[in-house]
């Protein structure tokens, strides 16, 4: 479906960006606004991601698929920043590879799979919502999370010497939120049982984020 005004949100529903018209996230809606003026111009794609990110944070996740140039990195990599997760098409099967391998030596691609696991993988990261509440800052954490957190943040300490804990508390979080997702886990238990399981991540699991 083309959009061509301000419509809802359906699930099982593919919605296409129109000619000379960037395309917004406005929560649960889209919004068509005019291109950006040069030199100031990003691909619509780029635009469209940087508001999915906005508006949707941890909850957003971006894929790129076959297409020439570089459209779709720099959105994804808004996306990431905001602790979404990215997907690209493997380069080595897309009919043209410029903007997944744009993407991929970017370092903005958590996933680069073949075309036919992609959906697999979308709907897998959407039944994963890890148990961590990032509560406002001047908040207290719960005593269970509290407690977990410095075993995780002890963890890492002793693999990399990285102290996580004089980082800004709802950073730390949301990287840790968005490790877990990627890991497929749901709950800091099971993320400090990973840790202890595969030493190698403790290295890059807040730090790559």
């Amino acid at each position: 479906q083309q959009v061509t005004e301000t419509v809802k949100l359906e699930p099982n529903r593919v919605y296409i960006i129109p000619p000379a018209a960037n395309l917004n996230t406005i929560d649960t809606h889209l919004r068509l606004s005019d291109l950006e003026p040069q030199p100031h111009k990003r691909a619509t794609v780029d635009h469209f991601f940087r508001t999915l990110a906005d508006t949707h944070d941890g909850h957003s996740i971006g894929v790129v698929l076959t297409g020439t140039g570089s459209d779709g990195t720099l959105g994804l990599r808004y996306i990431k920043e905001a602790g979404g997760v990215t997907i690209a098409q493997d380069p080595g099967e897309a009919e043209y590879d410029g903007m997944p391998r744009s993407a991929v030596v970017a370092g903005v691609v958590d996933f680069v799979l073949p075309i036919e696991r992609i959906a697999e993988e979308v709907a897998r990261l959407t039944r994963v919502e890890p148990q961590l509440r990032v509560p406002p800052d001047g908040e207290e954490l719960n005593e269970d999370h509290s407690r977990l957190l410095h075993k995780i943040f002890a963890q890492i300490r002793s693999r990399t010497g990285h102290d996580f804990s004089q980082y800004k508390r709802s950073t730390v979080m949301r990287r840790i939120q968005r490790r877990m997702q990627l890991q497929h886990v749901e709950s800091l238990e099971r993320y400090l049982e990973f840790l202890r399981d595969n030493r190698q991540r403790s290295a890059i699991c807040l730090t790559t984020c």
